[in-house]
């Protein structure tokens, strides 16, 4: 069943149902709502092709509390990237109405291992939020650092960065899933504040290159981050505006790889009410009558 509203732009917005997951393979441009956190997603497949190797996922728990998003840089391309996809789906589906994320890493590693030994591998982000602590997890995987804007300071930063952030605190390590199915990934935890934005993205954006053969980088996106924050504050006109400054960046040369943004900012969390109908369908996808 979908759920619709609009933004303040007029651009439709995808309101979450409880316990719905939604993301894939396939090319995106929209905006999603849970009851802590807006969204703007675009990916946009290598070559215009209707899938690519970047997969995503957002979901929310049955009470309408956790939101997760998991964003996902499988290498190479074909039936393989669909195999990837849909074992982070089930992976996503299983811990959905996990508070923390720690037993939801673990299983991703482990389930990834047969697909390192035949040189398949994945870089991954993954954020879970609790709406009433106004607390997000975080894990990186491999994965290119998000960024953070701090509403109250008007400050940005790389997670991951600054002397109070410790590199095991961060849950940060630089090898892909399924290496070695003993790791343990840490995961780094943080208060966020109504309107912080985040900004998650693959490694096209920041393996970007000049006319000149210059690679933007971590911290060229992130001056371009600033830039489009100069001029909005939404997710779905920053998004847009990022992408097209790293397109000019390029000299308007079409990305070299998939390319996948996410802009997630935070709203004051206001507890889900639920209609009869939609109490049932949570309950019948509790007790598996329900697929989803």
């Amino acid at each position: 069943m979908k759920h619709e509203t609009s933004s303040p732009c007029g651009e439709p917005v995808h309101e979450f149902a409880c316990m719905e997951i939604a993301g894939g393979i396939e090319a995106f441009e929209g905006n999603l709502r849970t009851p802590c956190m807006d969204f703007w997603i675009s990916t946009r497949p290598f070559r215009n092709e209707a899938t690519g190797g970047d997969v995503h996922y957002v979901s929310l728990c049955g009470g309408g509390i956790t939101t997760r998003m998991l964003l996902a840089d499988v290498s190479g391309h074909g039936s393989h990237v669909r195999q990837y996809a849909e074992e982070f789906r089930r992976l996503v589906k299983r811990f959905i109405n996990a508070k923390k994320q720690g037993a939801f890493m673990d299983a991703m590693n482990r389930c990834f291992t047969e697909y390192a030994a035949m040189n398949r591998f994945a870089t991954v982000v993954a954020a879970t939020w609790l709406g009433p602590a106004r607390s997000m997890e975080l894990s990186i995987v491999g994965h290119p650092r998000p960024l953070l804007f701090r509403n109250r300071s008007r400050t940005w930063q790389i997670l991951g960065e600054g002397p109070q952030v410790q590199a095991e605190s961060l849950g940060s390590s630089d090898l892909p899933i399924g290496i070695d199915d003993e790791t343990a990934y840490a995961t780094f935890e943080t208060q966020l504040d109504p309107d912080d934005l985040l900004i998650f993205y693959t490694d096209s954006l920041t393996e970007a290159r000049s006319p000149a053969v210059k690679f933007l980088g971590e911290s060229g996106l992130l001056d371009l981050v600033q830039q489009a924050l100069a001029d909005h504050d939404r997710p779905e006109e920053i998004g847009p505006k990022l992408l097209a400054l790293v397109a000019g960046f390029r000299g308007g040369e079409p990305p070299e790889d998939d390319e996948t943004l996410i802009v997630a900012r935070t709203r004051p969390f206001v507890p889900k009410s639920f209609d009869p109908g939609e109490r049932l369908r949570v309950i019948g996808k509790v007790l598996r009558v329900l697929d989803y």
